[in-house]
């Protein structure tokens, strides 16, 4: 009863649809006429215009042939000895499909080599109302492409070709993106341009401050940051690393969001030493670009303190020591009156002065002591000034203690003449000076050296003290030995006798003590007594040489070295004694 095309291309014809007559009586149906209206037409026709025989049926094919888009509608019509019959038609005459492509040339913004450029798109079109089918893409070059059109487009829709760019070389590169469908084959030309990829660069490569009062900020010092790249790279970052991190910080920054290539922005460094000696960090300079390598940019600087370092005594004045010896040691006492630890300390003294016993070697802690000794060996009489100085690389000002020595000397002469002839028996009574040098103050001993025989040293006085800026004097004696007769030596009870006897008169001498002539016997006689103990014993005297003897020194000249020592030095004089 009816028959319907649907959607025909317009200017097309259908393919044949079948229309089937048939006479179900027992007689035959005589047909007049098979007629159709436009825009459909038959393309076969069975059933003519004879005679349908009974129990028979024959066909008609029709087709569609729309002139223009929209619904159609037509009838088939049957005229026979039975009436007239209709079938109805229906159709739609569709638009061809279009395969519109837009745009047809694609130009890329400078690309970094082995990045990936923004994508760009190009739009397939179908303004048509049928189906755009066997669709396919094809890129060359350094593109490429995303087909999101899939193999077929409906009527009156749309997709998108998405197209990167991915130069492997830098330069200008060229391409081309192929669009084949069902109705034809279409291109589209890809341009760009293949850069360096974005990388960080600095300057200068590391930051040097200068030493620094610990706690306190370091004049800030500028990083510049490069992209010596082709194209831009996004957030320049900073961070600084390592155990003295805390001692450095990132200051004021002009790096904004992004950097262009060939671009610059600076950042500022700050050093704030946290303690005392080399403080080393790493800045890391990196970018949110993908591919862009980070960078190590090393901080260094020192802490020092401008003072801190201290002494006691703050003058170490040493005792008078003698030319060419040594001082015993004294203590000095070295602080750190700072609150930071200061390590490389280092002492030096100047002048005639040395460093001993030193403990005062790596580290001093914070308000911590330690000591050393200082020696004073004078290469010259008088007085000498030095300074033992106390210092660190970490600290500006040293710490000096003041020395002061006194270096002791002294010359010996013979005051008149160092030449004296005598008899036997006699004393050589020699002067001799002595004069401190530079000002110093002394105590003299005095030895004699070998003497003659029977000859004995007497210094008067024994010991000598001479004043700073004073003159000291000592008289020499050297006395002789005497010949004596020989007798026999009477027994020791004998030799007693007078002093016996004037120890038994004493009594009576008290008692008629007015009698003062008898007295005056009485002590004679006692002199006596002690004058004879005497001249019976040797000679006295002090220093040195041989022991009293009644033989006498035998004539001659001899050489008498006289020494005289102070302070560990000494220094000696000779005498020449002739015994006629």
């Amino acid at each position: 009863p009816s028959v319907d095309f649907g959607e025909v291309e317009v200017g097309t014809t259908s393919a044949p649809m079948q229309v089937q007559a048939g006479n179900s009586s027992g007689a035959a149906v005589p047909i007049s006429s098979v007629t159709i209206t436009s825009p459909f037409n038959i393309s076969s026709n069975s059933c003519g215009t004879t005679t349908l025989a009974a129990n028979s049926s024959c066909q008609v094919l029709i087709r569609f042939a729309p002139t223009q888009p929209g619904a159609a509608a037509g009838t088939l019509t049957f005229t026979d000895g039975a009436g007239t019959q209709t079938v109805g038609l229906n159709g739609t005459g569709a638009a061809a499909a279009t395969d519109n492509l837009n745009p047809t040339a694609l130009n890329f913004s400078l690309t970094a080599t082995g990045q990936l450029s923004t994508p760009q798109t190009i739009t397939l079109t179908n303004t048509g109302d049928l189906t755009l089918t066997a669709i396919s893409v094809l890129a060359t070059g350094a593109f490429q492409a995303s087909n999101n059109c899939g193999t077929q487009l409906t009527g009156h829709a749309a997709c998108t070709i998405s197209v990167v760019f991915a130069p492997t070389q830098l330069g200008s590169l060229s391409g081309t993106l192929t669009v084949s469908d069902a109705l034809r084959t279409q291109t589209a030309t890809l341009t760009g341009t293949g850069v360096a990829p974005p990388a960080l660069s600095v300057n200068p490569t590391s930051l040097n401050f200068s030493t620094q009062q610990p706690g306190v900020a370091a004049a800030p010092q500028t990083l510049t940051i490069i992209n010596t790249g082709g194209v831009a790279l996004a957030n320049a970052g900073f961070q600084i690393t390592g155990p003295a991190a805390a001692s450095h910080s990132v200051g004021a920054s002009t790096c904004g969001a992004t950097l262009s290539a060939g671009g610059s922005c600076a950042v500022q460094l700050i050093f704030t030493p946290a303690a005392t000696g080399p403080i080393a960090a790493t800045l890391i300079v990196s970018s949110s670009t993908l591919g862009v390598t980070p960078l190590s940019v090393p901080l260094n600087g020192t802490g020092q303190l401008s003072s801190g370092l201290g002494g006691n005594p703050a003058q170490l004045t040493c005792p008078a020591v003698g030319v060419g010896q040594s001082s015993a040691a004294l203590p000095v006492t070295i602080s750190n009156n700072s609150s930071y630890a200061i390590g490389s300390l280092a002492l030096a003294v100047n002048g005639p002065f040395l460093v001993t016993q030193n403990t005062c070697s790596g580290s001093l802690a914070a308000g911590a002591n330690c000591t050393a000794g200082v020696i004073f060996q004078p290469t010259a009489s008088g007085t000498a000034a030095g300074a033992l100085t106390v210092s660190s690389t970490l600290v500006t000002v040293p710490a000096n203690v003041a020395l002061v020595g006194i270096g002791f000397d002294f010359t010996v002469a013979a005051s008149g003449s160092s030449s004296l002839t005598i008899a036997a028996g006699q004393t050589a009574n020699y002067g001799v000076t002595i004069n401190p040098a530079s000002g110093a103050q002394g105590t003299f001993t005095y030895t004699c050296g070998t003497l003659p025989a029977n000859a004995l040293c007497l210094f008067n006085p024994p010991t000598t003290t001479v004043s700073a800026g004073a003159t000291g004097n000592v008289t020499v004696g050297i006395s002789t030995g005497k010949a004596t007769l020989a007798r026999a030596e009477s027994p020791a009870a004998w030799r007693m006798l007078p002093l016996a006897c004037g120890l038994l008169l004493l009594p009576l001498g008290l008692v008629r003590r007015r009698k003062s002539l008898l007295l005056i016997v009485l002590l004679a006689v006692l002199a006596g007594s002690v004058s004879s103990c005497t001249s019976s014993g040797g000679g006295t005297g002090g220093g040195s040489g041989g022991s009293g003897s009644s033989s006498a020194t035998p004539p001659g000249t001899y050489t008498v070295p006289v020494t005289v020592s102070s302070t560990g030095i000494t220094h000696a004089v000779t005498l020449t004694m002739t015994v006629d």
